[in-house]
């Protein structure tokens, strides 16, 4: 949840990756980001979930759903559609869980493709 004590943190996060290949230190920006992006995404939605068993079940299902997707290339569009299948599924609960349960899900995809990113990069050094 972004406050100043957040804020601090995320920056001096970042500010110690520098890393004297530019590539490299950009992929590992990116995935430190993510991280924390994705915290900051659940530890909001626990507190919209309020400790409803319900919610927090819908928002693991989500994490699921993401991880399953996440190996794919989506182009737009299917990025598109998966995201009305989301706002579909998402039938309990106030605006703000919903809105909470789908961010959530977002930065899942998110943290997941920053990490094959980075994964595909290092990989490519290995190939050389």
């Amino acid at each position: 949840m972004a406050n100043a004590l957040s804020t601090r943190i995320r920056e001096l996060s970042i500010s110690k990756l520098d890393l004297a290949d530019d590539i490299r230190e950009g992929h590992a920006k990116a995935v430190a980001n993510e991280i924390l992006d994705l915290d900051d995404a659940s530890d909001e939605f626990v507190v919209l979930a309020g400790g409803d068993a319900e919610q927090e079940d819908i928002a693991g299902a989500l994490v699921d759903l993401a991880d399953v997707f996440d190996d794919l290339d989506l182009s737009p569009d299917q990025t598109e559609t998966l995201d009305g299948v989301v706002d579909r599924l998402l039938k309990t609960g106030t605006q703000e869980q919903k809105d909470g349960a789908k961010t959530l899900f977002h930065k899942v995809l998110a943290y997941s493709m920053a990490i094959k990113a980075e994964r595909a990069y290092l990989d490519s050094l290995l190939e050389a």
